[in-house]
């Protein structure tokens, strides 16, 4: 069953052979790679229960590899692309 965050952020994709970042595990490695200033400001843009799933996911991740990260990074820019007329 997705949970709050998933609804909000839509699964990733992944190279061949790799399974997919779900969102709500993408949405957890950008914001560790946000200030911790810059984090906070978006925390209190959520819900209570989309903090609490965020924060167990980032503990979670927090071992993350590179590879990973430029796969999240990737589908954050093709996201932003996707939605901007630039």
């Amino acid at each position: 069953m997705p949970d709050a965050l998933d609804a909000v952020v839509e699964d990733g994709v992944a190279p061949e052979g790799r399974r997919p970042i779900p969102g709500s595990q993408a949405a957890a490695i950008l914001m560790l790679l946000f200030s911790e200033e810059q984090a906070a400001e978006i925390l209190t843009r959520l819900e209570p229960d989309e903090v609490r799933q965020l924060s167990e996911l980032m503990y979670t991740v927090a071992d993350i590899g590179a590879e990973e990260i430029n796969e999240v990074l990737d589908m954050f820019i093709d996201k932003a692309r996707n939605r901007t007329t630039l």
